[in-house]
Formats: C-alpha cells, structure tokens, sequence
C-alpha cells in the first residue's frame, strides 16, 4: 500500500511512500484493487493470497484494514 502527496507548488511532482508491505502468510499478498471506506475514515480491503491457515500460493486471502491517524498530520 502507498500514499500520494500533492506536490508544494503546481506543476511540482507528487510524493509517492509506501505505508505497508504485504509479506504472504499470515498477513497477505496480492492487495485486490478497490477498497471500502467507512464513516470514520478507515479503509478496508482484501488480498488474493495469504492467511493464517494456508499458504500464499492457495489463495485463501485476507480482509485489512488501515485507519486514519490519531490526530491531523500523525502517523
């Protein structure tokens, strides 16, 4: 997963940082496109292989999700 920044001024480039590595079993591999986002800001999405009972290769996947943080501008 990653984040896009907008650049400072116009026509300056966006800033791409990666937030999570999936790493197979047991948190996932393969991010499906397409996530879910809820009242409260956190985004829900799935992986096409991984788990805590398979191996990534069996496409078992995985439900995550990532939440807003704390306060504006944290982690």
């Amino acid at each position: 997963m990653f984040s896009l920044r907008p650049p400072a001024s116009p026509g300056d480039t966006w800033t791409e940082a990666v937030i999570y590595q999936f790493k197979c079993a047991p948190d996932g591999e393969g991010p499906i496109p397409g996530l879910v986002i809820d009242a409260n800001g956190v985004l829900y999405g799935t992986t096409a292989l991984g788990g805590t009972s398979s191996e990534c290769s069996l496409g078992c996947g995985t439900v995550f999700s990532l939440s807003p943080p704390a306060s504006p501008g944290g982690d």
